[in-house]
């Protein structure tokens, strides 16, 4: 599991583009960056439930390395 948060950018089928997070414990938040929170979701499974698997796109971000 990890220690922090991990960043992402997930765009919709109408090129909608969500920030987010994927807690260490597998909960995932959104937010769009005009309209604020948009969705919390207990993982990344439930949270694309239902989305078109061809039309939705998940950028992680990198990982980085503290020193």
């Amino acid at each position: 599991m990890a220690d922090f948060a991990r960043g992402f950018r997930l765009t919709l089928p109408d090129g909608t583009q969500l920030d987010g997070a994927e807690f260490p414990n597998g909960m995932v938040v959104t937010c769009h960056r005009e309209d604020g929170l948009r969705t919390a979701a207990i993982s990344m499974d439930h949270l694309l439930d239902g989305a078109d698997p061809g039309g939705v796109h998940i950028l992680w971000a990198p990982e980085t390395e503290e020193n």
